[in-house]
């Protein structure tokens, strides 16, 4: 099937995630924990704090994620026992946020791309754009969820960017490396979706099927070249 455009996931799929900096705050509170811990537990923890907040977070009870960043972190420092201000063992992730690290196959990805892409993303409009900026990338259209007052997988984010594009859900391929997130939610609004697996996951039992896997944009760029000369 040929699309009109493809919506991109921007963390985890077009640049790397915030891994390395979590991982040095969470190194943090191991050392310093009341109890005995270790960095996996922290994150896992962590995780679950932040996910949870995420799916509370929409219309009228919408926060930031710098906010549910900062909130998550403040419970997990209070259930360790730690004493310590979240905003500045947060700096360096939202330092990240801002200069993300692209992938090499995102950049040619992106210029070689016969069809316009455009941006989904959970993250703040000040964080997006400043990784943009800071890359030098371009888009005709940059969705977040600070935009929609939601995070995906709820439909809003998505309804916003069909609306923002003018485009219906089977013009759109969209391209995430979350399973729930990305495949799920866009699946669940009718756009076909290609998941970014680039660590070689196993899908959930029960979750939506994706259209097709990918390990790489090296997988997904031949086909649109591809469909777009046949089309033509």
């Amino acid at each position: 099937m040929t699309y009109d455009a493809i919506s991109l996931d921007f963390y985890g799929t077009l640049v790397e995630e915030d891994h390395a900096a979590l991982t040095s705050v969470a190194q943090t509170i191991a050392q310093r924990a009341a109890s005995s811990t270790d960095i996996p537990q922290i994150m896992s923890q962590w995780s679950h704090l932040f996910s949870a907040a995420c799916a509370d977070s929409h219309g009228p009870s919408f926060r930031t994620q710098k906010q549910l960043e900062l909130d998550s972190l403040s419970a997990l420092l209070a259930e360790h026992g730690i004493d310590a201000d979240a905003h500045e063992l947060s700096a360096e992730v939202f330092r990240y946020w801002s200069a993300p690290s692209p992938f090499p196959d995102a950049i040619e990805f992106l210029a070689k791309c016969p069809i316009p892409v455009f941006v989904v993303s959970n993250i703040d409009d000040e964080f997006i754009f400043a990784a943009i900026a800071a890359i030098g990338w371009e888009f005709p259209q940059v969705v977040t969820s600070e935009m929609a007052k939601s995070y995906k997988p709820r439909r809003e984010i998505f309804d916003l960017a069909l609306a923002r594009t003018k485009l219906s859900p089977r013009q759109i391929l969209h391209v995430g490396d979350s399973y729930t997130s990305d495949v799920t939610g866009a699946a669940n609004v009718g756009i076909d979706t290609a998941w970014m697996n680039r660590l070689h996951k196993s899908p959930n039992a029960d979750a939506s099927v994706a259209t097709r896997t990918i390990s790489s944009f090296h997988d997904l760029l031949p086909l649109l070249i591809q469909e777009t000369k046949t089309e033509r």
